[in-house]
């Protein structure tokens, strides 16, 4: 099969979508199939990849990265495509001969290009499209809000709710990781969605530490980025409340972005905090390992990684019931789920497990059975593509 991808964003580069698509190019790549993948062009931030050239052209066989104009994004470690750059993509695109093309991220990608990725093409090619919902830039709107003026106007933030929406149904199917933002997506009029395990976890790699903790201390980890909309300020005010009293508690807080100097004041106010910063995605399962408990008070996720890393790593995780997180962990099984905005509950939930060591191992042990099982990065990559299959048969008996 012959895939064109057109991707928000890819090594060096690390986020979810980045992750999960070099891991599914990896099966790709394994299984076959030629690919092209489309991304940003990260020569603008050397400074910050100086090893950007790493990840162009071929870097895996049969499988080959080619950079799309490109401009700053709001934080200073991405890119969004320059405006009206999209025609020469799919130029490029025609000329490869896809089967099928796919776009990571579709919403991000329109703001971007101000054209809708590959639509045009699929359509007047007969090519199979698909897209896949990865960040949930739905509500993530409402903190876009702060950045963008015109954002505050009322009704706007519904409008392009529903803009996204038609963005999405362009595709011939969009893919969701989950039933919870299935449902979501379909009050906000998207159709065309499917629903399985879009995002996987290297078991191998992320994986419990090995032997048992000889010491009393109790670790607790953070991973993602360094921003607001992740809600840190919730986050250090339950882990504050955490420590109150404890001289046992360690912290772990991996990541980058805006938040730095807040995250960094309040490390230097609890001493023995870890603060690796922007760490490469092949060294991260060494600090899953340090940790025993894993912590978010991220609200508008989807199904995010750093909750899988962490499961598979057999870590007792607590996170917010809301987005697809609750897809994810069943409550006082394979983690403890708490209200939204709540950094209150977040503290006790903690204190639960700082106070009980044989809740955090049963939590973590049966977290790290439920990855072990469908959440795999070859289920993922299979998944698309019995996907791509399912639509170029389709194709085919329209033809």
């Amino acid at each position: 099969m012959r895939i064109a991808i057109i991707s928000e964003g890819y090594f060096p580069e690390i986020s979810g979508v980045t992750v999960s698509l070099h891991e599914r190019l990896k099966y790709y790549s394994a299984w076959g199939h030629t690919v092209r993948v489309y991304a940003p062009d990260y020569r603008q931030l050397a400074d910050i990849y100086p090893n950007y050239r790493d990840y162009l052209g071929e870097v895996l066989p049969g499988v080959t990265v080619v950079p799309f104009p490109s401009q700053k994004f709001y934080v200073d470690y991405t890119l969004d495509p320059k405006a009206f750059s999209a025609g020469r993509v799919e130029r490029d695109i025609e000329a490869f001969g896809p089967d099928v093309i796919h776009v990571e991220c579709a919403e991000r990608l329109f703001m971007g290009f101000l054209a809708r990725a590959g639509v045009g093409l699929a359509r007047r090619k007969k090519i199979a499209s698909s897209a896949i919902y990865h960040t949930n830039y739905l509500d993530y709107i409402e903190d876009f809000k702060k950045q963008v003026a015109w954002m505050r106007i009322p009704g706007v933030v519904d409008v392009l709710r529903r803009v996204f929406a038609w963005v999405y149904n362009s595709y011939d199917v969009t893919m969701v990781p989950g039933q919870a933002m299935q449902a979501y997506l379909k009050r906000w009029g998207f159709r065309h969605t499917m629903v399985d395990y879009f995002n996987g976890v290297d078991v191998e790699t992320f994986k419990p530490a090995p032997g048992a903790r000889q010491s009393d201390q109790v670790t607790i980890l953070y991973a993602g980025r360094f921003t607001a909309d992740k809600q840190v300020a919730t986050l250090l005010e339950a882990l504050t409340l955490a420590a109150e009293g404890r001289s046992n508690l360690r912290f772990i807080l991996v990541g980058d972005g805006p938040e730095r100097e807040k995250i960094a004041a309040w490390a230097q106010a609890h001493p023995g905090t870890l603060l690796p910063g922007r760490v490469p995605y092949e060294q991260m399962s060494r600090y899953y390992q340090m940790a025993d408990i894993f912590a978010t008070a991220s609200k508008r996720e989807n199904r995010p990684l750093s909750i899988q890393e962490a499961m598979a790593c057999g870590l007792a995780v607590v996170a917010p019931a809301a987005g697809g997180i609750v897809d994810q962990i069943r409550p006082g099984e394979t983690g403890l789920l708490v209200k939204p905005d709540d950094p209150q509950g977040l503290a006790q939930a903690l204190t639960s497990l700082i106070e009980q060591p044989e809740l955090r191992r049963r939590l973590g042990e049966a977290a790290r059975m439920e990855v072990e099982n469908f959440h795999t990065w070859e289920y993922s990559a299979r998944a698309t593509i019995e996907i791509w299959e399912g639509l170029l048969s389709r194709k085919a008996v329209q033809a």
